[in-house]
């Protein structure tokens, strides 16, 4: 349900179907006029339009999408809808390329209803992530090139973080609930973490299981394990294993990109005492071994290969915690002698790639550092006395601990103390705490200053709970609701993928005209994913009759829209390598298939295609 005003953008000169659209939508949206409003391109990110609609005869309509997405370099893409007649999307769909899609495609008529829907789906796509951006929180923005999402998940373990980490590389995005350093929940929008998606591929269900299940999640609203345990695919003792398996796969998911963004938001989260605790470092060492990209490790490493290892406080508080091999075990025993990098490597048994593998667990970790000369190594490594280090980390636990406690739980009492039990108490956690008890031991600067920001907040919680005007302002604030909202699985997603596996059971048997109804139905559905667009690429590629046809040029379009939207999609590199191949453009398919390759090695297909044209 919507409880706002949606702010929209009408890009076009047609001022008869912008007053028919705001008259009949005035419930719905609050919607401004790019010309008439003398709104610029410049101005759209500050703007915060959640609903952009391009009208497709007002100039050249593709190049205004395209325009409208390059404005928006940092910021949140709106939902782009382009508003256009059966007959004017005739003569420019040829011109579509991968920056100017729209998201939507509207008919202009004077039927507004369907154009409403749209509104309201992407709306409510979008709406969460959005309203955490607007909320009054903490919000860290960064990269996953200088912040890759293991170190990430060491960080908010390290620190006991209460929130939400939100990952987002290329279409790709998980949104991970954490409470106490530890993730709890995770919504993923990718089809092929879905329950359902993973028993296929790991051959617990069969297709015709996994159809007859979305049918029935479908026709009865019910969840996608329900459905599975109504038809008896799967045991009720099973469920809440394949659960946990399907969890720990979307958090490997992310170990696969080295580009992308992240934000942390923190705020209160309520625990599910059911969920079992997620193991982070074995979830570390599984993520890097097997969904590191190789390239990536290559890159990282190769600048410091002149530089010596040395070894941090953190190497000997969660070595232990790591599920290390003998050889792997070995590997770390020569760290002791403070090694250049390309001198462990020559003395190591284990292959390079493995080497480089551990070194990126430990980077990650925190765990080594790379300096430039073995004095420095050295003294680094020896300066880890276990008693200081396990008194950072108690300073470091408690520090993160108060970001997320109110002013009783800081002074650790309850909401009816009285001003004695709070006097008792701040006093305790003063002597504790006071900066002058640690000034004599060897502790940084950063940490000094978490020694004095706790001092401040135990100072700051007694000052306010001491005066009785004050505490009950505080008492009042804490009382107040916190309004959240939850938003509804459409049922065009689970149609979409319902379609996309008739397609592919179509495809197999080479009904290629039959699949690609059904190929194009799950793209009308749900066009945000890129392996139907491939799908229905596929389906046209075998009926071309010859190049430059109709299927042709359609089927490319699908193909680089689909890279587009997943520069990681191996298979998307692989058909347009086999699309060059065909219109005997071989210098172009050789590319691709390299493509491929380089994210996915072990792809045979792309390896045989690739060997075939390099022989000539």
């Amino acid at each position: 349900m919507i409880f706002q005003l949606i702010k929209t953008l009408y890009v076009g000169n047609d001022n008869k179907h912008f007053e028919l659209i705001r008259n009949n939508l005035k419930d719905l949206i609050q919607i401004s006029h790019f010309i008439n409003d003398s709104i610029s391109f410049l101005e759209l990110p500050q703007r915060n339009f959640e609903i952009i609609l391009v009208d497709g005869d007002y100039k050249d309509p593709l190049a205004m999408i395209e325009t409208i997405r390059n404005s928006y370099t940092h910021n949140i893409e709106p939902y782009i809808i382009l508003l256009i007649t059966p007959e004017r999307l005739k003569d420019i769909k040829r011109k579509f390329s991968v920056r100017n899609y729209p998201d939507e495609l509207s008919y202009k008529n004077t039927n507004t209803t369907h154009l409403r829907n749209q509104i309201i789906f992407s709306f409510n796509c979008k709406r969460e992530f959005k309203d955490n951006l607007r909320k009054n929180y903490n919000v860290i923005n960064g990269s996953l090139e200088k912040e890759p999402y293991g170190k990430l998940l060491f960080y908010l373990y390290r620190g006991n973080y209460t929130g939400k980490l939100i990952v987002e590389s290329s279409i790709d995005k998980g949104i991970f609930y954490f409470y106490d350093g530890l993730p709890i929940d995770i919504k993923f929008n990718r089809l092929q973490c879905t329950l359902g998606r993973m028993l296929l591929r790991k051959g617990i269900i069969s297709e015709e299981t996994y159809l007859k299940s979305l049918e029935l999640m479908l026709q009865k609203k019910i969840r996608h394990g329900e459905a599975l345990l109504e038809i008896g695919a799967i045991k009720p003792s099973e469920l809440v294993d394949y659960i946990n398996i399907q969890k720990r796969e979307k958090l490997l998911f992310f170990f696969a990109r080295d580009k992308g963004s992240y934000k942390i938001i923190k705020e209160n989260v309520d625990p599910d005492p059911i969920v079992p605790k997620i193991d982070i470092f074995s979830l570390i060492y599984d993520g890097v071994k097997y969904f590191a990209p190789v390239k990536y490790l290559e890159e990282k490493f190769l600048k410091e290969k002149d530089r010596y290892i040395a070894l941090t406080e953190n190497f000997a508080v969660y070595k232990e915690k790591f599920p290390f091999d003998n050889l792997e075990t070995e590997f770390l025993g020569f760290l002791n002698e403070h090694p250049k990098l390309t001198q462990i490597l020559e003395k190591t048994r284990l292959s390079i790639l493995d080497a480089l593998k551990i070194l990126e667990v430990l980077a990650l970790c925190e765990m080594i550092k790379f300096v430039l000369d073995y004095d420095t190594a050295k003294n680094l490594s020896e300066s880890a006395n276990p008693k200081i280090i396990q008194l950072k980390e108690a300073i470091l636990r408690d520090y993160s601990s108060m970001e997320n406690k109110n002013y009783y739980e800081i002074l650790g009492v309850g909401r009816d103390a009285s001003s004695e039990e709070i006097k008792k108490s701040y006093l305790r956690l003063v002597k504790s705490y006071h900066p002058d008890k640690f000034a004599h031991l060897p502790l940084d600067k950063d940490m000094i200053q978490k020694i004095t920001q706790i001092f401040n907040k135990i100072q700051t919680a007694y000052d306010t709970l001491s005066d009785p005007q004050a505490r009950a302002s505080y008492d009042e604030a804490l009382d107040a609701p916190d309004l959240k909202e939850m938003i509804d699985q459409t049922e065009s997603i689970v149609n979409a993928e319902i379609a996309f596996k008739k397609g592919e059971i179509l495809l197999k048997s080479r009904k290629y005209n039959e699949a690609e109804r059904y190929f194009r139905e799950a793209v009308l559905l749900n066009g945000k994913e890129p392996e139907y667009l491939l799908a229905l690429a596929i389906s046209l590629l075998y009926q071309k009759n010859k190049n430059f046809d109709e299927y042709d040029v359609e089927s490319r379009q699908l193909l680089e829209k689909a890279i587009y939207m997943n520069p990681y999609f191996d298979k998307g590199y692989f058909y347009l390598g086999i699309h060059n191949k065909l219109r005997g453009e071989n210098q172009e398919a050789v590319l691709c298939f390299k493509k491929a390759l380089s994210i996915n090695p072990d792809y045979k297909e792309a390896m045989m295609e690739l060997k075939s044209l390099e022989k000539f």
